[in-house]
């Protein structure tokens, strides 16, 4: 859901149309290189479920984000990375 809805805008626009839709944005890396290893896309693509949370708040879509915790998958210093990337995007949501 997050490559697709970070890539693409009016999609987030068109699920706002439908009254019984809930959508869930996974996180699954802290660092693209992350994303990349445990995906399978390419790093680049690692800001796109950021955007997908941009889009879908913008938009009025009802969602929810998993992100992945298991330290067993994603090192303590990655996981901090990702915590603290939720954070100011909170931040920079607050200010503006």
């Amino acid at each position: 859901n997050g490559i697709l809805l970070g890539a693409d805008k009016g999609l987030a626009r068109r699920l706002a149309k439908f009254t019984k839709v809930h959508v869930r944005v996974s996180l699954k890396a802290g660092t693209p290189e992350g994303f990349q290893a445990r995906t399978g896309a390419i790093a680049e693509f690692y800001e796109l479920p950021f955007k997908a949370i941009e889009h879908l708040l913008d938009s009025g879509v009802s969602f929810h984000v998993a992100a992945m915790s298991d330290p067993r998958i994603m090192p303590r210093e990655e996981r901090r990375r990702l915590i603290e990337r939720l954070a100011e995007e909170e931040a920079d949501r607050e200010a503006s």
